[in-house]
């Protein structure tokens, strides 16, 4: 008896300090965190814990006190140079974030709301000076958390899922002039550091902007967009970009309307490294691209593009992404010298271009209709090809070149009225009805066009 009742203190006892021990893992890990940040330009301006035997809560405002040290920081992080004028936008701005977590170990599973609540006082000064009103709408626009990520993180496995608020703001800036921005149905998913994840996705319902004065009327209207980000390394990762639709309708008082309309647009990227070398591959395309305006009119359908570039070196690539995110600490001479070599290094190894598919289904141009074109080609330089000394026309005799072109008679008739000297390639073409087919090859310096010699 002596033994169970033992046996059942000890279990009670622990669970009674789960929570407690609960808390300190998780304390620890906040702790971890912030001092990183604190590390890299971020100074904690407040912060408040409201903790109690279960659950824990706390409010940070956190300030950028050394904006070059925190851009530093997140071009290391994002791997891409963060533009000059970051600077101005960061320095002296300030970060609420709010933090719910409960002190159960089991239950591993953060809330996290994060929120400007300031800009940096030069761009707030620079705002008033042009508009006191704009100045006073963007301060209580953040006083109410009017831009705020909410998201749910698992500290241990670091798996994270979020939305944004829903906006929906209207800013009248003059008697007759007026400006409504939408954003509805933004959420995320995605694994690892909130600022540099392993992989994000996310989808947006519609952003949508509204402008109107006494000339002009525009509406921009993206509707269900998803965004995809695999990282692996800086160097290895996908990226995809894909929405419904793109509208834009520009209504002028003087009838010079205009409208834009885009559809099913997808954007792919992809980086990767095997060995020493790297390969890059990129893909787009549209179902429907329809410009008109008052004078002209433009209208694409089953737009792709499809291409890959391997066999760069590796090394050089890396190396050229360290440069890129210090080239703000380098003058422009020394900037430009490393480049030069770098990218001479990055071809040293040689390459392959392969061009899978350029092509648009149809092209109507002001009512005419310029039929189907495409392009398909494959381009290889070899080893040591590119060097200092190569010079440009030199390369004819290095690189091998097969490419497929095939344009419609229609669209060559415009090519060739703007530039007459490319009707003299018509003797190569092969007439396909419809089209002209121009089959190029590039060996040993010698050039051919459907077979006949290019002298």
């Amino acid at each position: 008896m002596k033994k169970i009742l033992i046996i059942v203190a000890t279990v009670i006892v622990a669970l009674a300090l789960t929570p407690i021990v609960g808390n300190k893992v998780i304390e620890s890990k906040l702790d971890e965190n912030i001092n990183k940040l604190s590390s890299n330009g971020l100074e904690i301006k407040n912060q408040k814990t409201d903790s109690g035997y279960l659950n824990t809560s706390k409010h940070y405002e956190f300030a950028v006190k050394d904006s070059q040290k925190f851009i530093n920081y997140l071009s290391e992080l994002l791997n891409q140079q963060i533009p000059s004028y970051g600077d101005s936008f960061f320095k002296d701005s300030v970060v609420g974030v709010d933090l719910k977590f409960s002190n159960v170990p089991v239950l591993k599973t953060t809330s996290i709301d994060i929120y400007p609540i300031s800009l940096s006082e030069k761009i707030m000064q620079d705002i008033k000076n042009e508009d006191t009103d704009f100045a006073n709408f963007i301060q209580s626009f953040l006083a109410k958390k009017g831009l705020s990520y909410h998201v749910d993180y698992d500290i241990l496995s670091q798996d994270f899922k979020g939305y944004i608020k829903d906006i929906k703001e209207s800013y009248a800036y003059k008697a007759d002039s007026k400006i409504d921005f939408e954003l509805t149905g933004s959420t995320f998913f995605g694994n690892g550091n909130l600022i540099s994840p392993n992989f994000l996705d996310s989808n947006t319902k519609k952003i949508y902007t509204y402008f109107s004065s006494s000339s002009d009327e525009v509406k921009i209207s993206l509707n269900n967009m998803s965004t995809s980000l695999k990282f692996e390394s800086i160097t290895s990762y996908t990226s995809s970009l894909d929405f419904n639709s793109l509208d834009i309708d520009i209504q002028s008082k003087n009838k010079n309307d205009s409208k834009i309309d885009i559809k099913n647009i997808l954007f792919d990227f992809s980086s990767s490294t095997d060995g020493t070398k790297a390969k890059f591959s990129s893909k787009s395309s549209f179902e429907k691209f329809d410009i008109t305006t008052k004078n002209e009119s433009i209208y694409m359908k089953n737009f792709n593009f499809d291409t890959t570039l391997d066999g760069i070196d590796k090394d050089s690539y890396e190396e050229l992404n360290v440069l890129l995110r210090k080239s703000s600490n380098l003058n422009d001479n020394t900037l430009s010298l490393k480049m030069q070599k770098l990218i001479e290094k990055l071809f040293l190894k040689g390459f392959e271009l392969n061009i899978k598919d350029i092509s648009i289904e149809n092209i109507r141009l002001n009512k005419n209709d310029l039929g189907t074109s495409s392009l398909k080609s494959n381009v290889k330089l070899p080893q040591n090809a590119v060097t200092s000394k190569v010079r440009p026309m030199e390369l004819i005799n290095k690189i091998d070149i097969d490419m497929l072109i095939n344009i419609s008679k229609p669209m060559f008739k415009v090519i060739t009225n703007s530039t007459p000297i490319l009707a003299i390639s018509q003797g190569y073409a092969k007439d396909n009805g419809n089209s002209l087919v121009y089959d190029l090859k590039v060996k040993d310096g010698s050039v051919t066009v459907n077979g006949k010699k290019v002298k």
